[in-house]
């Protein structure tokens, strides 16, 4: 295989899926004007990401063969850059996309995984699923203490200000009356 072509190539078309999406995120905010970059965006950067850490594996060993320790270090390194990279899109960007991506991709590593190494296999989908509750559990209606201190702060007059998807789940909580649903 041609890393280098592959990576240069790849990395131009992530760069060039990624300018679309922050453009139709920018001018069109329906779930249909930036979803679909965003998907093919974040197939494209992880793609493009495993295929760096192929190369770099395939030109490490060149001279040997990798041990099974070193073979499983990457694959968790891979596995815990492209979550924290899926962490960081849903918290700041607000693209959920991309975790789904990034969840869907580690999860086939991981089922490929299972008939050579369990023990990475079991690690990355432990891995996947502290980050997916991460990104994807409503954390301001789990914890009371988020609640006490929005409430606290509006009380005094420094509210703070709400911009992600938890803003209209806080909307929804009835008063206690139990009879609305």
């Amino acid at each position: 295989m041609n890393y280098p072509a592959t990576i240069t190539l790849g990395l131009a078309a992530t760069i060039v899926l990624w300018v679309l999406w922050f453009f139709s995120r920018k001018h069109d905010q329906t779930i249909w004007g930036w979803a679909p970059f965003s998907l093919w965006g974040s197939w494209m950067g992880i793609e493009t990401i495993t295929d760096i850490a192929r190369a770099v594996s395939y030109y490490l060993s060149k001279d040997g063969d990798l041990s099974s320790l070193a073979q499983m270090a990457s694959t968790i390194i891979l596995a815990v850059l492209l979550l924290a990279l899926a962490c960081f899109a849903r918290w700041h960007f607000h693209d959920w996309v991309f975790g789904l991506s990034a969840l869907w991709a580690l999860l086939g590593i991981a089922v490929r995984l299972m008939d050579t190494s369990k023990v990475t296999a079991v690690l990355i989908i432990v891995l996947e699923t502290l980050a997916a509750a991460l990104m994807y559990l409503p954390w301001r209606k789990l914890t009371g203490r988020l609640n006490s201190v929005d409430t606290v702060s509006a009380q005094t007059g420094n509210a703070v200000e709400v911009t992600d998807d938890a803003a209209a789940d806080d909307t929804d909580q009835d008063d206690g009356d139990e009879s609305t649903h």
